[in-house]
């Protein structure tokens, strides 16, 4: 039952919101804004059901996952903190689609100045959480940071797993930070949030390589003891 709980409210979201779009008097609503938060399209307000159908979209893949892997051995070591981390980025997504709807459904032909700020904020406090897992969770080819180096020796990867820990953490809250900046300087919040997400690249991509550095020195030492 547990495997399905986000189905469900994911449907009851889909419902809401469209019980919102028939209450919406236009008929038209913004379905694009530019990088700079100008609406520049427009469709249907029946469209905007869309945003909350990814929910149901990723409800439905992760309850396929667990139902096929729920007699998986492997699968039960790492369970709970793959449904943590399901559960987290599900609540990102509705927070994140919620906030989008609500301008939206305003007929809002710029996108309202705490948007990018309040993202920052809610993307950086998902990566606070996620990485602070990543110490936790043994080696398998579903979470974490999954390179050929990680995968081929369990020593290297509770090494860039610990490493991400703490690198991500830090990342995450300098995220939050740059979130918060931009709440009271918005004339740079949209360069704020593309640093934001650089930041965020950047800190799945360097234990990546740090991963791949150590494992390269693992390799060395054991042909040398060989």
């Amino acid at each position: 039952m547990k495997k399905y709980i986000l189905l469900i409210i994911s449907l009851i979201n889909i419902a809401v919101t469209g019980v919102f779009i028939a209450f919406n008097p236009n008929e038209e609503l913004p379905s694009h804004y530019n990088v700079n938060g100008i609406a520049d399209a427009y469709s249907s307000k029946w469209m905007l059901l869309f945003i909350p159908s990814i929910l149901v979209l990723f409800s439905i893949i992760y309850a396929i996952y667990a139902k096929v892997k729920e007699n998986d051995e492997n699968y039960k070591s790492y369970r709970k903190y793959a449904v943590r981390c399901i559960v987290s980025i599900f609540a990102f997504l509705f927070l994140f689609f919620w906030m989008l709807i609500a301008l939206i459904l305003q007929n809002k032909v710029n996108i309202d100045n705490l948007f990018l700020p309040l993202i920052c904020i809610f993307m950086g406090c998902m990566f606070v959480y996620l990485f602070n897992l990543m110490p936790k969770i043994k080696q398998n080819s579903l979470l974490g940071i999954r390179t050929n180096a990680t995968l081929s020796s369990k020593s290297v990867w509770k090494k860039v797993h610990r490493f991400a820990a703490y690198f991500g953490v830090i990342c995450g809250i300098a995220v939050i930070i740059l979130g918060i900046i931009s709440l009271f300087i918005i004339n740079i919040s949209n360069v704020l949030f593309f640093i934001s997400i650089i930041i965020v690249l950047v800190s799945a991509i360097v234990p990546a390589i740090y991963g791949e550095i150590i494992y390269s020195k693992e390799r060395t030492s054991n042909n040398y003891i060989e």
